[in-house]
């Protein structure tokens, strides 16, 4: 690529080398003189006498200025050119220019992404160390954590066998406690049953003796006995919990027997409803309705003494 400087140079240089030759060229061409006129006085006759070497000269410098205009048209062309060619060069040059100016800035992006990215790697490296250490950190902490709770649990299970040694030997005082207390209730129950039996016995024993009672009763009496009646049977009823598969047409008949204060002493089915799971239900109701609401009078009582009743699906009756 030619440099501005070098061609501007060689451009002024032709220039001066073609004016030095157009001067040279001009300083030796010599005009011819003018040719003699001959005027006559009636007739006027002009005549030019033509120099043969004078008018070769002219030709030559004729033809020598032609060419020193072609020459300077030459120039004046390869100056153009060579304008249009420097032109070019400078316009190649500011593009090649700004290329290396992009390429240049390019790569300082390239160089100042790969920083950043550099950086981040850095940054990243520093956080996952940092989050290691954390980490690290955490699990000691978890780790001493985890041995003062085991510690603690191993103390807490020592304490609870200890309290539980202590409270199975508690168990087994108040156990031996119990047994005692046990067997002296059972001897005491024992006593109580064979009380009871006896008492029972003479009750029993008492029911069967025939009583002497009066035939002749007052209406008073017998609203008392019939009063008497309904709340016993109403007392029985409450007690009776009727089998959901009992068929309504089922009848029976029990006797019960009642001592002198109400409670039942025996309940007898004197007449089967022909379903014993009906029959037990009665006769479970009657137990379960003891102490029966008889009289304190006794001689009202002894009505109430031997009861014979007829149970059905829809109650009791006398």
């Amino acid at each position: 690529m030619l440099d501005n400087t070098t061609y501007r140079k060689s451009f002024v240089l032709a220039v001066s080398l073609h004016i030095l030759l157009l001067g040279f060229l001009l300083s030796h061409i010599k005009m011819p003189a003018p040719n003699p006129v001959v005027q006559s006085s009636n007739n006027v006759i002009k005549a030019v006498a033509i120099n043969q070497p004078a008018l070769n000269t002219q030709i030559r410098v004729a033809q020598q200025q032609q060419a020193v205009q072609q020459k300077l048209q030459q120039v004046e062309q390869q100056k153009i050119t060579q304008e249009k060619i420097a032109q070019q060069q400078t316009e190649k040059t500011n593009e090649q220019q700004a290329q290396r100016v992009a390429q240049q800035k390019a790569i300082e992006q390239q160089q100042q992404a790969a920083e950043e990215k550099a950086m981040q790697q850095q940054a990243a490296l520093e956080a996952a160390a940092a989050k290691a250490e954390q980490e690290k950190l955490q699990q000691a902490k978890t780790k001493q954590q985890a041995k003062k709770k085991l510690e603690q649990e191993q103390k807490l299970l020592a304490a609870q066998a200890i309290e539980q040694e202590l409270m199975q030997q508690e168990k087994a005082d108040a156990k031996a406690k119990q047994v005692a207390a046990a067997q002296q209730k059972q001897k005491q129950l024992q006593a109580a049953k064979l009380a009871a039996q006896q008492m029972l016995q003479q009750q029993l024993a008492a029911a069967d003796k025939p009583t002497q009672a009066t035939n002749t009763l007052s209406s008073a009496d017998q609203g008392q006995i019939d009063k008497y009646a309904a709340l016993v049977k109403n007392a029985i009823g409450q007690q009776w919990i009727i089998p959901d598969d009992a068929q309504k047409n089922l009848q029976g008949k029990m006797l019960v027997k009642v001592a002198p204060g109400g409670m039942v002493l025996n309940v007898q089915i004197t007449q089967s409803s022909g379903d014993s799971a009906f029959d037990r239900a009665a006769r479970a109701a009657v137990f379960k309705a003891s102490p029966l609401p008889v009289p304190k009078e006794s001689a009202l009582f002894e009505q109430f003494r031997n009861l014979n009743l007829t149970f059905k699906p829809e109650g009791i009756s006398s």
